[in-house]
């Protein structure tokens, strides 16, 4: 997802947990029922109808990568648990 996040592609996602948590604190798409395809065409339909909110989604995803979800982040706090296992 971060790949598409980075690449200004709004996510539309089933609501598994580790999805809803990532998306929900980036607000960089919106979710909807794994198992109900009137319900992902109904967000897809809206989604159309408002590009302001698909503009806003694709802002927070890209700044979201920028910010925390990339290698030198995790780079980093990869190296500060290794240091600390020493």
């Amino acid at each position: 997802i971060f790949q598409y996040m980075y690449a200004g592609i709004p996510i539309v996602f089933s609501n598994c947990n580790s999805l809803v948590r990532i998306i929900g604190e980036t607000q960089s798409g919106v979710s909807d029922r794994y198992d109900c395809p009137e319900e992902l065409a109904d967000v897809i339909e809206e989604l159309c109808k408002h590009p302001e909110e698909l503009n806003k989604y694709v802002q927070h995803g890209r700044q979201a990568v920028i910010d925390k979800y990339n290698w030198k982040v995790d780079g980093a706090n990869l190296v500060r648990l290794y240091n600390g296992l020493l």
